[in-house]
Formats: structure tokens, C-alpha cells, sequence
């Protein structure tokens, strides 16, 4: 997912980039857990890892 954010938006946006995989990394594990499945359900998440419905905002900590 980062590697695709940075092809997408340029190497210059690694921070939305990392924003991006968090959302979507979030996304398909809430789906899991809400489903109650041992196995990522990585189909059922299509939607979220195509259009993440949360977003996280990247703070620079140093």
C-alpha cells in the first residue's frame, strides 16, 4: 500500500502516502474484527482499501 501511495502521489508525499496505508490497513482490520474472522477478509474490504472511510493525519514527531 505505501509503495502504491508513493507511485501515486510522488515520492515527495511519503506522508500522505503513509497516511493512506493507515487508513486502509485500519479499514480492512476493523472490517475483520467486526466480521469476527481469523483471516483478514481482505475481499469483503475491497470498497475500504479502494476509498478508506477514515482518515489519520500524519504528525511529524522529531
Amino acid at each position: 500500500m505505501f509503495l502504491g501511495g508513493l507511485l501515486q502521489h510522488g515520492r515527495d508525499a511519503a506522508a500522505e502516502a503513509l497516511a493512506e496505508t493507515a487508513a486502509v490497513a485500519y479499514g480492512v482490520l476493523s472490517l475483520t474484527r467486526a466480521r469476527g474472522a481469523r483471516e483478514l477478509q481482505l475481499v469483503a474490504a475491497q470498497d475500504e482499501i479502494a476509498s478508506p472511510s477514515r482518515s489519520f493525519p500524519v504528525v511529524r514527531i522529531r
